[in-house]
């Protein structure tokens, strides 16, 4: 009984949270612009509201609008009501506009529209008033004020959108942020007693902080902000700005001796500043109540103050469930590449057969066409594929986990220091999992959006290896939709001088598809696809088989649950029969472990010094018979040992001189071996006709 009444209470507070929220969030935009419009500069101009519009997403600018309003009604004055409402409505139709568009980057529309708001009302008013020159020079200034806001607030939202922690910002995006609070702070500036302001007091309190919770750079970054914000707050008030930034670094210097001298020099650095500038006191007496503040700030606090500020301690990064979602997500990509190729290739297929069809049928009667029996055949075949497809998704979902089960460690800290790394250099990324699995293999997986295309550089691959104190391989790209994800293998032991050659029967595409993989896992995948006959459709066929299954290899698929799929795919394509073989060398280039998959492939060969081994192995090609599975054999590669595939028009009357030619003929290049075969073959079939030819010659080598 506990329990359930525990679950409840839980759930209810679940709802609870849904709801208040959304509340909470508009409730915060309201506010915002309302401290936005209480903050003025250069004397009675506040153009920051209607820049914070500007910026809202979505149904925020409506509240943002409406704070703004109110701020704006509170100041006391009609023109400035009326000028800075304009130009807040001004913003607010602007931003809905953006919203209804769809814009993807709306940074630059924005700033437009906040600068092209605060220009257009303040000419309306210049011009009504008969303003002197003067007054246009500051509208001008305040104008191009409104679209720096802009930009700083647009920058900042978009961090707060997009879930990135302090401590994992740009250093461009903490600055925009900082001095986004900085203007909100401004706002505070007209609760003040005597000429003491809270916004002061909290400007010191906040400095002194950074300084010693922090770093120099903190200090200086909040010191610059809030002495531009509260400094064109007032007249003959921009002295703020050195006088922050000198007391922070002021402040910085004699921490060494203490935070009691640190606080101190801080109060007297900015006591001579007020002095300085004329006997105005405010600043220092700002400072003195800041500092008492500061001193009695409570240890839980000053704790937690300390954790967001230091940045010593490395956030984890990535996880087992993160990495898991991400390789789901590519795998899902993967499988939704397999409906848009059937439907492509079906219709390339009905565009060469529709004259073929055109022929038939007119042979036919109505009655024969109607009754024809290939449409119930089809039907019934589309069924025993669609329910062999429960099997084949249970078959990659078992791969992939699998897959994961292989992964034993996710190292978190090493993460949380790549990511550092990348910050460092302006880059920011969604995810990073830095994965070992159990052969002590490591990989670093990146996700970042489709844009940032600077991960993939060797200057970062070199860092990574410094970081992770491992070699890697260059980045492999897998895009997937609007994201990409960044591989980095660790170097492996071997690597693979690869050659290949091929030759089309017609004179036009060949029926043999090549495709060359890298799984991101140490191995090299060489595919040799044979579609059936020549010319335009095999070429289809071929490249369908093999462009699929190199797609669900990439993704973390197994080659049997990949050859599932293949197979279904090429048996609902169209209504004619096609079919394709499959000639698969999967090589562990840390171990040189070779593993043949053929699906009605014809003999592979293994050349170890000139002594050649046949890889013969019976099975049926893909696209005839559902359940098909693939022949396996596995071998053990060392330097220098040659891996040999090649389609069935390279030996139509038999192997015997291509076991001599590979046994006794002088070693060149990978390449060159691939040619020459390929010409030899087609001297020994002058003058008869010949099927599509191709051969995959690859030799392992050390990784030197």
């Amino acid at each position: 009984m506990k329990t359930r009444v525990k679950t409840f209470l839980v759930m209810e507070k679940g709802k609870k949270s849904k709801v208040l929220r959304p509340v909470a969030e508009k409730g915060t935009y309201f506010l915002l612009g309302l401290l936005f419009a209480s903050g003025t500069v250069m004397g009675s101009c506040s153009p920051f509201a209607v820049a914070f519009v500007s910026v809202c997403r979505g149904a925020d600018f409506l509240f943002a609008s409406l704070g703004a309003a109110a701020g704006y009604a509170l100041s006391g004055s009609r023109d400035l009501f009326l000028r800075y409402t304009a130009a807040t409505l001004i913003s607010a139709i602007g931003a809905f506009a953006l919203r209804s568009a769809f814009v993807k980057n709306a940074l630059p529309f924005s700033v437009g529209i906040s600068f092209v708001s605060v220009l257009a009302t303040g000419l309306v008013f210049a011009f009504s008033n008969s303003a002197a020159v003067s007054t246009y020079a500051v509208l001008a200034a305040e104008s191009f004020l409104a679209g720096a806001a802009a930009f700083f607030l647009y920058r900042a939202l978009e961090a707060y959108r997009c879930g990135v922690r302090v401590a994992s910002m740009t250093l461009v995006d903490l600055c925009c942020s900082v001095v986004s609070f900085a203007f909100a702070l401004g706002g505070l500036a007209r609760l003040s007693l005597y000429s003491v302001t809270l916004s002061g007091i909290l400007a010191s309190l906040l400095i002194v902080c950074a300084v010693r919770y922090g770093s120099l750079k903190w200090a200086l970054i909040l010191a610059l902000s809030f002495g531009f914000s509260l400094g064109l707050s007032g007249e003959n008030m921009i002295f703020l700005v050195g006088a922050y930034g000198f007391s922070a670094m002021v402040c910085s210097i004699f921490l060494q001796f203490g935070v009691f001298f640190s606080v101190f020099a801080y109060v007297l650095s900015m006591l001579f500043f007020s002095v300085a500038a004329g006997g105005y006191y405010a600043p220092g007496v700002e400072a003195i109540i800041g500092v008492i503040f500061f001193l009695l700030l409570p240890v839980s606090l000053c704790d937690k103050i300390e954790n967001f500020l230091s940045g010593d301690e490395i956030l984890p990064e990535g996880s087992l469930r993160q990495s898991l979602v991400v390789k789901l997500r590519f795998a899902s990509s993967a499988m939704a590449s397999v409906s848009q190729s059937v439907e492509h290739v079906s219709e390339k297929i009905r565009d060469i057969a529709r004259s073929e069809a055109q022929q038939e049928n007119a042979a036919l009667s109505s009655r024969e066409l109607i009754a024809k029996e290939l449409i119930e055949e089809k039907t019934s075949q589309i069924r025993l594929v669609a329910s062999e497809q429960f099997d084949c998704i249970a078959d990659m979902l078992m791969d992939l986990s699998s897959e994961f089960d292989d992964a034993e460690t996710f190292d978190s800290y090493l993460a949380g220091k790549i990511r550092s790394m990348l910050l460092a250099n302006e880059i920011t990324v969604q995810s990073i999992s830095v994965i070992t699995d159990k052969y002590s293999r490591s990989r670093v997986e990146i996700q970042t959006s489709a844009r940032e295309s600077r991960v993939a550089q060797p200057r970062i691959r070199e860092e990574i290896e410094k970081i992770c104190r491992k070699s890697f391989e260059n980045g492999r790209i897998l895009a997937s939709g609007r994201e990409r994800l960044i591989v980095y293998s660790q170097r492996p032991n071997y690597k693979m001088e690869i050659g290949f050659s091929q030759h089309s029967a017609s004179g036009g595409l060949c029926g043999d598809t090549i495709k060359l993989i890298n799984d991101a896992r140490g191995h090299e995948v060489l595919i040799l696809s044979d579609g059936m006959g020549t010319g335009g459709r095999a070429a289809l066929d071929g490249a369908m088989a093999s462009g699929l299954l190199s797609k669900l290899l990439s993704a973390g698929f197994g080659f049997d649950a990949s050859l599932r799929v293949v197979n279904s795919a090429l048996l609902v394509k169209s209504n004619e029969e096609s079919l394709a073989t499959l000639d698969i060398a999967s090589i562990d280039l840390f171990t040189g472990r070779c593993e043949f998959y053929k699906a009605g492939a014809v003999v592979s060969y293994i050349v170890k010094n000139s002594s050649v081994q046949k890889v013969e192995l019976s099975s049926m090609p893909a696209g005839i018979l559902k359940g098909i599975e693939f022949a396996k054999r596995t071998a053990v590669l060392g330097p220098g040992d040659t891996v040999v595939l090649l389609s069935d028009g390279v030996c139509p009357d038999g192997t015997d001189w291509l076991d001599y030619y590979l046994e006794y003929a002088q070693k060149g290049s990978c390449q060159q071996t691939a040619e020459a075969i390929v010409a030899n073959a087609l001297k020994r079939r002058e003058g008869v006709r010949t099927d599509d030819m191709s051969v995959i010659v690859a030799k392992l080598k050390n990784n030197e």
